[in-house]
């Protein structure tokens, strides 16, 4: 019996065990019987052990995809050898029967030939740098194959993408029209390009995907300015950088990334961003001596050379103006301005310092009715952007003006039709006795306002007279509606009769008491023209 299973017969003193697996213990009892008797024994277990066979004795398994793999062998002298070598595939599932070799008995080792399975062995590694294999080593004994399974890994080797060129430039038409030159741009304008031709593309290597270019700029510091991801295409690659904010030197690098996560050699390109800032402009307009009718300009422009070598590229640099008298509308055509000259700006090689002068009253910039005012408009351009200014000249008014008929003015134009012979726009500041200084014009308001303030509480306080009306119902008492709080009813007449003005406890109100002159009876009629007089209380 073997183990705990059941008994086998047989019979003799020697027989054979069949179906034992190598290397293998296993406890074996005997039961003996009697023929004549029938009478039966069994021995004690007694634990014996199969034979091993071959297996691989190598300390770790690895290799790396196109090469060979030496294996060494233990137990190798009992028995020949198949090996089948398989591999994980991407997905998880394994490979059957990719390689199969065998090996003689009593030989230590073999070489299985993977070099001849590369392609095989790559393409089942897609995407990963590393993969699982296994290897069994085995042999059949009475029809049974019997195998040993040993696990190491495959490596992937020498398969980076290659990518080598790519072009690149500037592809936004108002700049690259100026600049002549793909390989600059100007700050904060244009658009830097670069182009993956699809005779320039990334190539994978070994059954791997190219995925996506990985791109940067960077600054003459080495500092990354962009970085951005650009999906991979068998056509062309347009990837778009615009531009940057700081003038300087720049470089593009550009790589690619496969489905192993593998990355080609970089490639860089260098570009330039010049140095350019929005025309800065001053316009100065004024009139001759400040109030005659020739106008005068002072204008000057700081604008960008964007220079390329020795040459300068923004070399259109114009002014046009239009003007409206205030509180009208600008004309829709515009004056361009001519003869301005631009030099160079001492200690600043990459600006330009236009101006125009006209500051005489023989040639003046224009001439303007001098008794009203104007709004100006003018817009600066060069090759690049365009900036407005805004200003006014204003009606002109003399500080001083003597004039032919005897007439003085002071910050104001002559009033001809005005009998004064001395007119003044404004107020007029004189000192007090006390040393103060005053506005004339100010104190007699202000003088002025305290009169009428002073006449108007006058007034409040003078005397009322109205006529009034009643029946004389309440024996003889006619109400007069005049408030007793805030008012005084100083007097109260009727011709013919006594009126006697009072206020009584219960009353809101002045009553007037109407009484006959003979005998003072009250008189209880109606009675019309009662003359009442009263003034506020203080």
């Amino acid at each position: 019996m073997i183990g705990n299973g059941s008994w086998a017969a047989t019979s003799g003193s020697t027989f054979t065990i069949n179906n034992l697996a190598p290397n293998t213990s296993y406890s074996v009892k005997l039961k003996v019987r009697r023929s004549d008797s029938g009478l039966e024994t069994t021995s004690g277990a007694i634990t014996v052990k199969t034979k091993p066979i071959a297996s691989i004795s190598n300390s770790s398994l690895s290799f790396d995809i196109g090469g060979d793999l030496e294996l060494t062998l233990a137990n190798y002298a009992l028995n020949a050898s198949t090996f089948k070598f398989n591999v994980e595939r991407d997905d998880g599932t394994w490979t059957t029967s990719l390689l199969e070799a065998s090996s003689d008995q009593n030989i230590p080792g073999i070489t299985l030939p993977l070099s001849g399975i590369t392609d095989a062995l790559y393409s089942c590694c897609a995407t990963k740098n590393e993969m699982n294999f296994k290897i069994s080593c085995g042999t059949t004994i009475n029809g049974t194959f019997y195998e040993n399974i040993s696990y190491g890994t495959a490596r992937v080797t020498d398969s980076d993408p290659v990518f080598t060129d790519y072009s690149h430039g500037n592809t936004d038409t108002a700049t690259s029209s100026v600049l002549q030159n793909a390989a600059y741009l100007i700050q904060n304008y244009g658009n830097m390009q670069a182009q993956i031709s699809a005779a320039n593309r990334a190539v994978p290597k070994n059954h791997a995907a190219v995925t996506e270019y990985i791109v940067e700029v960077t600054d003459s510091k080495d500092e990354v300015k962009k970085q951005l991801n650009a999906e991979y295409s068998d056509s062309e690659v347009l990837i778009n950088l615009g531009t940057l904010s700081e003038p300087g030197d720049y470089n593009i690098r550009i790589y690619a990334r496969d489905s192993r996560g593998n990355i080609s050699g970089t490639v860089t390109k260098t570009f330039y961003v010049l140095p350019y800032s929005r025309p800065a402009s001053k316009v100065a307009l004024a009139r001759i001596n400040e109030f005659e009718k020739e106008i005068t300009i002072d204008f000057s422009s700081v604008y960008s050379r964007l220079k390329i070598g020795t040459a300068s590229k923004n070399n259109a640099f114009a002014v046009k103006y239009r003007y409206a008298e205030v509180g009208t509308s600008y004309e829709s055509t515009y004056t361009t301005i001519t003869g301005i000259t631009s030099a160079d700006i001492p200690g600043s090689p990459n600006e330009l310092k236009a101006t125009y002068l006209k500051d005489s009253g023989d040639d003046p910039f224009i001439t303007l009715d001098i008794e009203k005012s104007y709004n100006f408009e003018f817009v600066v351009s060069d090759r690049i952007t365009t900036t407005t200014e805004t200003t006014m000249v204003d009606k002109g008014i003399p500080i001083f003006m003597p004039c032919d008929n005897g007439k003085v003015t002071v910050g104001m134009l002559p009033d001809f039709d005005s009998s004064a012979d001395f007119q003044v726009g404004t107020d007029i500041m004189a000192t007090d006795s006390d040393g103060t200084q005053r506005l004339i014009l100010d104190e007699i308001k202000k003088t002025n306002t305290d009169l009428d303030n002073k006449f108007n509480e006058l007034n409040h306080n003078l005397p009322t007279t109205i006529i009034i009306s009643g029946d004389g119902s309440g024996y003889g008492n006619v109400d007069t509606k005049i408030d007793s709080k805030n008012y005084t009813v100083i007097a109260a007449k009727k011709d013919g009769m006594v009126a006697i003005p009072y206020v009584s406890s219960n009353s809101l109100t002045w009553i007037i008491k109407i009484r006959t002159v003979t005998d003072f009876s009250v008189v209880t009629g109606k009675v019309d023209n009662i003359e009442v007089t009263y003034i506020p209380k203080l």
